[in-house]
């Protein structure tokens, strides 16, 4: 089967099928070329900014004996963008002042095994995947420009593996064992040109980060009666400073007549951005962690038609601040650098609540609704305010 289709993203071509007559082994392909990119070729002003993408994606398959199967798939894509810094009269953003150059690439192959030797369901699995970016800005030549240039460059190197097994101990109860390694390599040069007064907000920073995140687990489930009981063990380790966690995980959940109720609890880590390692000596910083509650309800209504509520409540603790600066913490961090050596102190909280109707396809339609409310907040002296990401509502 081919298909051809243009859009006003891009112009996209696919092809699936059987690998061989007769096989139930298949491939799948896709290419994708940027219409405005096209376009801009053949003439066409799009004003002040040019941009331009192409990607390639496939996935193999391939069908075993004894219900295995092995799949391969990878992608590789490539986006430029020039935007050209616009009169000052015509300043509206931050952006409007500058003319940037930014290129980007990103890579990834992966292959998995699935397979049954008898004593349980064992699926295996490595890849690799790297992504590059630079981006130089240059400031208009007026005096009160905050930047007057900028130079970024990333180039991220992925390789993961895992292993897991699933063994089915009777019709109520199946454990699941595995483990998930990925080896990280970061390597970041970003250099600022500012005013003098303002240089110490924006550090040069210049290094790798790399380490090997290794995440082993097992994982019970129990069925009994009407209940579910889903409990797990993770521990995480990053080695390029030690920091490691325990994360306990358990939900509990009791299915009545077309109604569905589970409590949850888990603990999760998460590891500081490379900018935060690099910057002014922060490299010894422990993962940031959180203890999560959530209860959530299902109700089928009706053939594929479903309704689900849940409420929850994040409790966020080791979040790096700046001890003597009590409206700094990286819960609000996006791109920017620490401005001082950083303590794993702060806490934040975020809890909300979700509601999503849906109907399935049956009977020619299908659809989702959803809305949540939710609150995103971080620790300032003994209370609380809003955090960088507190939209209040998503629909």
């Amino acid at each position: 089967q081919y298909t051809a289709q243009a859009s006003l993203i891009g112009l996209d071509v696919a092809a699936e099928g059987p690998l061989q007559k007769n096989s139930r082994s298949s491939f799948l392909v896709n290419y994708r070329y940027s219409t405005v990119g096209l376009l801009s070729k053949m003439g066409l002003d799009f004003g002040d900014e040019a941009i331009n993408f192409q990607d390639l994606s496939f996935n193999l398959n391939f069908p075993m004996k004894k219900g295995g199967n092995l799949s391969a798939f990878g992608f590789a894509g490539g986006s430029t963008n020039r935007f050209d810094a616009k009169p000052q009269a015509e300043w509206e953003e931050e952006k409007d002042r500058y003319t940037i150059d930014y290129d980007g690439q990103v890579f990834g192959l992966g292959i998995v095994n699935q397979f049954k030797p008898g004593w349980a369901s064992v699926s295996i699995g490595a890849s690799v995947s790297g992504q590059s970016q630079q981006r130089q800005s240059q400031g208009t030549d007026v005096p009160y420009v905050a930047i007057y240039s900028e130079y970024y460059e990333s180039a991220r190197l992925l390789a993961s593996t895992f292993l897991k097994a699933v063994r089915k101990i009777n019709d109520h109860a199946s454990v699941e064992a595995g483990i998930t390694v990925n080896y990280v390599d970061h390597e970041l040069d970003v250099s600022t040109e500012t005013p003098l007064y303002i240089d110490a907000f924006y550090p040069n920073v210049a290094g790798t980060v790399n380490g090997l995140l290794a995440q082993p687990y097992v994982n019970w489930m129990q069925r009994i009666g009407s209940f579910h009981l889903n409990a797990g063990l993770r521990y995480v380790n990053f080695s390029y400073n030690n920091s490691a966690n325990w994360e306990p995980r358990i939900s509990v959940g009791k299915s009545f007549q077309n109604h569905l109720i589970t409590l949850a609890y888990t603990a999760t880590s998460q590891w500081q951005q490379t900018q935060t390692y690099l910057a002014l000596a922060n490299d010894n910083l422990p993962f940031s962690k959180s203890n999560q509650v959530a209860l959530e309800w299902k109700h089928q209504i009706k053939t594929g038609f479903s309704l689900a509520s849940s409420i929850y409540y994040h409790q966020l603790y080791n979040v790096p601040v700046l001890p003597g600066y009590e409206q700094y913490s990286l819960i609000n961090q996006w791109e920017d650098f620490p401005d001082g050596r950083l303590e794993p102190t702060g806490k934040g909280r975020n809890y909300g609540v979700e509601v999503a109707v849906e109907k399935r396809f049956y009977s020619d339609v299908y659809f989702m609704a959803t809305g949540s409310y939710f609150e995103s907040l971080y620790q300032v002296n003994a209370g609380y305010q809003d955090s960088r990401f507190n939209g209040k509502f998503t629909s």
